[in-house]
């Protein structure tokens, strides 16, 4: 039996593994380049290496290829890590991907590369035999063995072809040597080599031709012996193949007499006459669409044939050829349908077994999916599971609004521990940035703190002073921040933080006089600007919750009587004394925050440092603490310096009162800390039940395999709240209190305490 493809290098692989899973044995599966060899590919790519310095795909190519093993056996080295840091990192150079790896894989490509100096500086009389050393170094026959031994057999005949090539290249090179050519100045013998290998073609050996199906190209089929042909894919434009010429040239060698072209389609109808006249039976395929899903049209040589003999195409059933078609064979069917339908797959041999089991499995995954109820496919662990795979003695601010972002999400980085490769990023982050100016404020304040037994008020200090020890602390954390500032965009990063703080001779970024040409004054001169215009006084920074008293944590009584403990950080605490001590807690947020997602049950870090702060400064200033609040304080370069609206001023904003604040603080959030607690204790990490945006979905890793159903999100909501899972306001359900968290009622003018009509300096 022959087969026949016109486009055999482009199918080549495809054909092969199809042949494979039906247990038939091919030969002359075309006859490649031998760059389409695993063998070839490292041979060409290690000569590559001694004509240039190897770069990071080089490794790349030759840390993934089963030919070539790089290092001994006491280096690991892991090609899922090398090729995942190729991946992101923005430059190509060698050096750099050496610094980010381990010392075993760092180790191996040290050893490679001096093997590959070994080649290149060698003299031209043992240029050959440094290179075939280093195909021994990276174990190349070996490896080659071994492919064959799998069933790779053309891996051997590769390495033939490249052992022929170099014996070849040896013998010039002896040969012009003993005829005096070998001055030194022509072709390097490497260059030979690569030249030499790039032609060459790659046939598949075959010890015992019985049994045995040859696939190959319509040229090579000519003078072969068989009894039943195949011809695949006779289409338009793969047989006669299209023109590898410009038009251009096709024109000029038409109008040139001594230039012998070849009309490609009669050299076709030839082909196509010698195949099917030596054969006892022919079978013609013509596909209705190609690989791309474009539509095929039959050759013409085909049409010919057909006018010529009245013979008439026929359209065949492929049956299940793909995993497109079984899920579109699937489709609509109901259960008892669809495992008949699998079962008679089967038994025609149509799909594997393990396929079958596959789509059942896969079936009743999406089925349950599709539920709005929680099922076992919706990440619905035992208790005794999590208990064992996740610590969860005491909660973050960040823990508690990850999980009402999304659960599954919480589960898989949280639970699971999956984390997001890192990133080698060109310029500063926006994590970069929030980084600084938190440990830059932090510092700075506390510098001043340290200078005094109480709250620190900046009308005590002269505004130079200010300056100066501002900047200092900006410095301290730029040296110790792992960011790329150099360049060009890294002075126009640092220029938007610092310009005008302190001055010119102090600050290398003090920036222009001129605001079009330049940034005239950064985020930091115009946050002291900001502070100094304010009627308070900073008590603590980066604190943790409970002040340092007895650790990092607070107790939260929920509504059950249980306490959950809560860690964390707070970034800031002032203090206002008008009639009574008021305290503020500020949160740092280099972006554009909102306390709506706060009492809408998606944030938490307000509340719970508010909460954190009360109980303190309840214990320092007793009776004469009014109350605490809390309030974004946005700092985001270039320019935007400002205190959002507190919680109290938003509660008031929507005619709420203190009574209101109050059982907002010391009631829902509580009971919002006990159903995220126990949602996680009992395992259920469904997917979001906010909205994409609100969930960011968009930037989440884990989009492509959680399935979650946004168009039917409100059915959603209903039923994991039927289960007793977390279900976060802001998801859209009704309660007493509206999207702000405050219960609207009416109230008379004027009745608002006289606090609330005070100017508030936060």
């Amino acid at each position: 039996m022959l087969v026949v493809v016109p486009e055999l290098l482009s199918y080549r692989d495809q054909l092969a593994e199809t042949f494979d899973e039906v247990g038939v044995h091919v030969a002359n599966v075309g006859r490649p380049p031998i760059q389409q060899t695993q063998v070839g590919r490292a041979a060409l790519t290690l000569v590559d290496c001694c004509l240039s310095d190897p770069t990071q795909q080089d490794v790349a190519v030759l840390s993934s290829s089963p030919a070539v093993t790089l290092g001994d056996d006491s280096e690991t080295v892991n090609t899922t890590t090398i090729l995942s840091l190729i991946d992101r990192l923005p430059t190509t150079d060698l050096d750099r991907l050496q610094q980010e790896l381990d010392d075993d894989p760092t180790t191996a490509i040290d050893h490679f590369r001096e093997d590959i100096e070994t080649v290149s500086s060698a003299s031209r009389e043992k240029t050959i035999d440094a290179l075939r050393e280093l195909f021994d170094a990276v174990e190349l026959e070996s490896n080659a063995e071994q492919l064959a031994d799998s069933g790779e057999g053309i891996e051997l005949t590769a390495l033939e072809t490249v052992e022929r090539v170099i014996d070849a290249v040896e013998t010039v090179e002896f040969s012009a040597g003993e005829r005096g050519f070998g001055d030194g100045t022509s072709v390097d013998p490497v260059r030979y080599v690569a030249d030499s290998l790039e032609g060459q073609r790659v046939a598949q050996r075959t010890r015992d031709q019985k049994g045995v199906v040859r696939v190959v190209g319509p040229q090579d089929a000519l003078g072969l012996s068989y009894d039943h042909l195949h011809l695949v894919g006779l289409t338009r434009v793969a047989f006669p193949p299209n023109r590898t010429r410009p038009e251009f040239f096709e024109r000029i060698f038409e109008t040139l007499p001594d230039v012998d072209t070849v009309d490609r389609r009669a050299r076709a109808r030839y082909q196509f006459a010698v195949l099917v006249g030596a054969a006892e039976t022919v079978h013609v395929t013509t596909p209705e669409t190609g690989a791309d899903g474009d539509e095929r049209l039959p050759s013409p040589v085909l049409s010919e044939f057909a006018r010529v003999t009245g013979l008439e195409a026929e359209t065949v059933d492929r049956g299940v050829a793909s995993a497109g078609d079984l899920q579109r064979e699937l489709a609509g069917l109901n259960n008892r349908e669809r495992e008949t339908a699998l079962s008679q797959a089967v038994d025609e041999q149509m799909i594997l077994l393990r396929t079958a089991e596959t789509v059942r499995r896969g079936v009743e995954c999406v089925e349950n999916r599709a539920k709005t109820k929680l099922t076992s496919h919706d990440a619905q662990l035992e208790p005794e599971t999590v208990a064992e795979l996740h610590e969860t003695e005491a909660l973050s601010p960040t823990q508690l609004r990850d999980y009402a972002r999304c659960g599954f999400r919480y589960y898989a980085e949280r639970v699971l521990g999956f984390e997001e490769p890192e990133e080698f990023p060109t310029e500063p982050t926006p994590l970069d940035r929030g980084s600084l100016v938190h440990d830059s404020l932090e510092s700075f304040y506390a510098d001043l703190l340290s200078d005094t037994n109480g709250p620190v008020d900046l009308a005590d200090y002269e505004r130079a002073d200010l300056e100066e020890r501002l900047l200092t602390s900006v410095r301290t954390e730029l040296d110790a921040l792992n960011a790329p500032t150099d360049g060009a965009f890294g002075d126009r990063w640092l220029e938007q933080l610092l310009a005008g703080l302190s001055t010119p001779s102090k600050n290398d970024h003090y920036g222009s006089d001129h605001p079009h040409r330049g940034q005239d004054r950064g985020l930091f001169i115009r946050f002291l600007e900001y502070e100094l215009g304010a009627d308070d006084a900073v008590l603590a920074v980066e604190e943790p919750l409970d002040f340092g008293a007895s650790g990092d944590e607070i107790r939260v009584t929920v509504p059950d009587g249980r306490e959950v403990a809560i860690h964390g950080r707070i970034d800031r605490v002032t203090v206002e004394d008008d009639d009574g001590v008021a305290g503020i807690v500020h949160d740092y947020k280099t972006s554009d925050p909102t306390t709506k997602l706060t009492f809408d049950g998606v944030e938490f870090q307000l509340p719970v440092y508010t909460i954190a702060a009360q109980r303190e400064l309840q214990k320092q200033y007793g009776e004469d603490l009014r109350y605490v609040d809390g309030g974004f304080y946005t700092v985001e370069p270039p320019a935007e310096v400002t205190r959002k609206r507190s919680l109290q001023k938003t509660i008031w904003r929507k005619d709420g009162d203190r009574d209101d604040f109050d059982r907002f603080l010391n009631r829902d959030i509580p009971e919002r800390i006990a159903d995220i607690s126990d949602s996680i204790g009992n395992g259920g990490f469904h997917t979001t039940t906010l909205e994409a945006d609100e969930a960011k979905c968009k930037h989440c890793q884990f989009r492509d395999m959680c399935g979650v159903r946004h168009h039917r999100r409100r059915e959603r909501v209903a039923g994991v709240d039927d289960e007793g899972s977390y279900v976060p306001q802001r998801a859209g359900l009704t309660a007493s209190t509206t999207t702000s968290g405050v219960t609207r009622r009416e109230r008379p003018r004027g009745s608002r305490e006289d606090d609330g009509r005070r100017r508030k300096r936060c």
